[in-house]
């Protein structure tokens, strides 16, 4: 078998979350445990690598696969996520400072998996894999995925957890906060976040009122509003599925509305991918920005003088 498989047939007897574990899924464990083609499982480290530098540049130096960017997603959700709710990686051990979306998280087999995969192919594999499997919480060890079915859940930077319900809208907002965030305005607190179904999912009503945000016109704020310290400015983030961008008369509400801020503004509006923005791009208004979650690392900007400067 080659290494990739073999890294499938462990997390298979792992009890990894699917009946055929995907090759980014196996991917990901040989680059936690530092396993390169023709090395031996015995031989696995505990690696502590970020994601895009780390597990996916090791995937592209040792078996050949260019991820691109984009597929940081991808990553999170069929690799690390599943990991780390069975006990075979964990994020940040010891750092529990580092916010969960800062671009510099990193991940790390547990000791415990790391004692058992050392097993593989040699004596004492089963009762590794056996001792293993015991030491992980009942809820854990039936893999009770149900409330991760049924929801998104985001973690804003000061540590809340947002429970948002499974749709392409959530999904944008989740990558708002998890990818826009830390890449464009770091050390952004984030004052509101509207769900669809529940306008009032997270409002930080002092701060939005000393900048002049009042809730009773929350329905016409938009699905994403930060402030970032330096500079201070306010970023209102508008995220894009089926409904209309910050066109014109929706630029000329959002500075009505944010006319009490003295802070410099932002104006940005999100997509998911670039075929869904393709179909907007004669409506955006100038002197505003766009965000793509599929190229999260690139920002599109409508013109003007100031490129991510309030205005």
């Amino acid at each position: 078998m080659s290494k990739i498989d073999e890294a499938r047939d462990i997390l298979k007897a792992m009890r990894f979350p699917a009946e055929e574990p995907c090759d980014v899924a196996a991917l990901t464990l040989l680059a936690l445990a530092g396993v390169e083609e023709g090395m031996q499982w015995r031989d696995a480290t505990q690696q502590r690598p970020t994601l895009t530098k780390g597990i996916m540049r090791f995937i592209e130096l040792n078996y050949g696969r260019a991820y691109k960017p984009n597929t940081r997603e991808s990553f999170r959700k069929l690799a690390l996520r599943p990991m780390m709710q069975l006990g075979i990686a964990e994020r940040n051990p010891g750092r529990p400072d580092i916010p969960t979306n800062s671009m510099h998280n990193f991940y790390s087999l547990t000791s415990s998996a790391l004692a058992t995969i050392r097993r593989y192919g040699i004596g004492g594999w089963s009762h590794a894999l056996d001792k293993h499997l015991s030491s992980l919480p009942l809820a854990t060890r039936i893999r009770k995925t149900r409330d991760h079915r049924t929801s998104i859940r985001v973690v804003l930077p000061n540590g809340d957890e947002l429970v948002l319900r499974p749709n392409k809208h959530n999904e944008l907002i989740a990558a708002i906060v998890e990818e826009f965030v830390p890449c464009f305005i770091p050390d952004a607190s984030i004052l509101y976040v509207g769900d669809a179904s529940n306008r009032d999912l997270h409002a930080d009503r002092p701060r939005l009122e000393e900048l002049g945000l009042h809730l009773s016109t929350q329905t016409q704020l938009p699905d994403v509003v930060l402030l970032g310290t330096d500079p201070r400015v306010l970023v209102l983030v508008e995220a894009v599925v089926s409904g209309g961008p910050i066109h014109d008369t929706r630029l000329a509400e959002l500075q009505e509305l944010s006319r009490e801020c003295s802070v410099g503004k932002l104006f940005v509006t999100a997509f998911l991918d670039f075929t869904r923005f393709r179909s907007f791009t004669d409506r955006i208004a100038w002197e505003t920005e766009v965000w793509i979650a599929e190229l999260p690392d690139h920002l599109i900007h409508y013109d003007g003088k100031q490129l991510l400067k309030p205005r």
